[in-house]
Order: structure tokens, then C-alpha cells, then sequence
């Protein structure tokens, strides 16, 4: 009978034994990856990034879309906030580096047109191959180095706000019909407080303009914001935020989110405009910089006008 109650008590606390060893393995799994015992990714983050359900895309210029001679040009990051509208920033539009014509007059002499980017894993545009009827051969195409699809989709530019560094596309009336499946987030017009624990910037991932991120965003300051082009007699001012964060070289467009943690939502609250000018020198070599700060346009810059396209 003791040899039995000592074979079980053994049995029992090797059991107990491998259910802690098991606990602590998965807890330091947690903590290597920042991922509290209490906590679980919302399926608004997961969301936000998502191939299918992100509101994150790109804006490029292509000329002669169709023929021979297609070029590609410039690209920028723009957000959907809902009706086939996108925000973006105006100042790839008006610089004309280079002695280049300004992007702006290519579009109004209609040498160059814009379309939006939307790049899928699979031939089927967000994951609904009924979709892909609206695509001519020349609007989908497979760019094999990425092993993605690319879906063009043709925009019409409504609107730039020199100001502010803006500017307003919309889908073009031979796609309308792909607007309601197109991810699209809500706006939000507020002007959050320095130092907001609910801040965040959503781009591209680390290594190009292919995937998505969703990363912390602290808002440091409040600007009355002055800068000028050298080429250009075009002045950009106004009420900003001084942000820091991890930023990209070509972030320019991407959205600032508040996290709404009571209703689990992002909204878009900014528009990422600037980072010349505010860079972090390391080893006091010119060729060494970090973006580390940069200045955002708040959405409450525009509000009448949003109002005015029925936001």
C-alpha cells in the first residue's frame, strides 16, 4: 500500500512538475515576443495590417498605362477613409525636382495619370475572384520578383491643399462599383495630447512599400509650422504635430491612428508630411541620419472640407 501511495505521489508531482516547466516556457515565449499572460492581440491591430482589410495603399503615376512605351513614376502612400475617397500628401505633386515638369501639370495635360496600387498574394482582389473582372490586362499584372499580383485601379485627383500639404483622390467612375470592398477607416478630427499613450502610425513593412505595420507613435509637440520650397514659390503652413517614431524614408502620406480601446477602432487622426530637417545625426557623419522626428498634419486641419465630401 506504501509503495502504491508513493508511486502515485511520484506520478502526481511529475505531472505538476511538467505543467509548470510548460507554463514558464510559454510564458518566456510571451515575454520574448512583448506579449503580456493577459494579453491578446485585438483583431482591430490584426485587422489594420491585413492584406484584405488594411486602408493603407499607394498612389503612382504612370504614363501611357497600355502601349509600348508605359513608364512608371513617382509613388506615394495614401489612406481610404470611405466613398472612394484617399488622403494624401500634395508635395510629391508640386515640386518638379530636377528641372522635372511638375506631376501636377502631367496629370492636367493628361500625360500621366494616377491609379491606386493594390498588391494581393493571390489573383483574387481581396480574396473575391469576381472581382477581378473589372481589370483589364493592361490594369493586373503578376510582378513575379514580388510573388504578388498587382491590381491598378484608376483614381482622379480632386483636390491639393498647398497649406497643409494634401491632397484628395477618388476612385474614378469606370471602378466605382469596387468601392464598397475596398478597407477604408473612419476620420477623426480631434487634437490628441501630447504624449497620447493611444497614438500609432500604420506603413508599409520595414523593407519596402510591400506589407504593412502598425507601430507606437508619440506626438511631442504642437508646431505653428513654417517651411518653404526652394524651387517653388509654394509656402506650407499652419497648426501641426511634432511626432516620433519609427519613420521611413518615403512615409510621407501615411495615416496617424487613435486606438479607441472602448470600442476596439482605429480612426485616422494625421497625415505624415515632413522629415527633412529633423534628423538625428550619428557620429556627426552627414551621410548617418535617422528620422526619428517628424511633423503630421492633423485631419482637423481640413474639417470643413471633409465635411463638404460628406465626412
Amino acid at each position: 500500500m506504501i509503495r502504491e501511495y508513493c508511486i502515485r505521489g511520484i506520478a502526481t508531482a511529475v505531472a505538476v512538475t511538467s505543467l509548470f516547466l510548460f507554463a514558464c516556457k510559454e510564458e518566456t515565449k510571451k515575454e520574448a515576443t512583448g506579449v503580456k499572460s493577459s494579453e491578446v492581440m485585438s483583431n482591430s491591430f490584426e485587422k489594420i495590417i491585413g492584406e484584405n482589410s488594411s486602408p493603407l495603399f499607394r498612389i503612382k503615376a504612370v504614363k501611357g498605362l497600355g502601349t509600348q512605351q508605359r513608364a512608371w513614376g513617382s509613388d506615394i502612400f495614401a489612406f481610404h477613409i470611405g466613398k472612394g475617397y484617399f488622403l494624401s500628401v500634395c508635395h510629391n505633386l508640386i515640386r518638379g525636382d530636377k528641372g522635372d515638369e511638375q506631376l501636377i501639370n502631367l496629370y492636367k495635360r493628361n500625360i500621366s495619370k494616377p491609379y491606386l496600387l493594390i498588391h494581393q498574394k493571390k489573383d483574387a482582389l481581396f480574396g473575391n475572384p469576381h472581382l477581378n473582372s473589372y481589370f483589364a490586362d493592361d490594369h493586373k499584372m503578376y510582378e513575379r520578383s514580388f510573388k504578388r499580383f498587382l491590381f491598378l485601379v484608376d483614381v482622379e485627383l480632386v483636390e491639393i491643399i498647398t497649406d497643409y500639404d494634401i491632397a484628395i483622390y477618388k476612385i474614378a467612375d469606370n471602378f466605382k462599383d469596387l468601392i464598397p470592398h475596398i478597407p477604408s477607416i473612419k476620420i477623426d478630427t480631434k487634437i490628441y495630447d501630447i504624449g497620447n499613450d493611444n497614438y500609432y502610425g500604420l506603413q508599409s513593412a520595414p523593407w519596402n512599400e510591400m506589407g504593412h505595420m502598425i507601430h507606437k507613435v508619440s506626438i511631442e509637440g504642437y508646431v505653428d509650422h513654417f517651411s518653404k520650397y526652394e524651387s517653388i514659390d509654394v509656402v506650407r503652413d499652419g497648426f501641426r504635430y511634432l511626432t516620433k517614431g519609427y519613420l521611413k524614408f518615403g512615409s510621407s502620406g501615411l495615416p496617424y491612428l487613435y486606438y479607441d480601446k472602448d470600442k476596439d477602432e482605429f480612426r485616422a487622426n494625421a497625415i505624415q508630411s515632413e522629415l527633412f530637417g529633423i534628423q538625428m545625426r550619428i557620429g556627426d557623419s552627414r551621410d548617418n541620419t535617422q528620422y526619428v522626428n517628424a511633423i503630421a498634419t492633423p485631419l482637423s486641419n481640413i474639417k470643413e472640407k471633409l465635411r463638404e465630401l460628406g465626412f
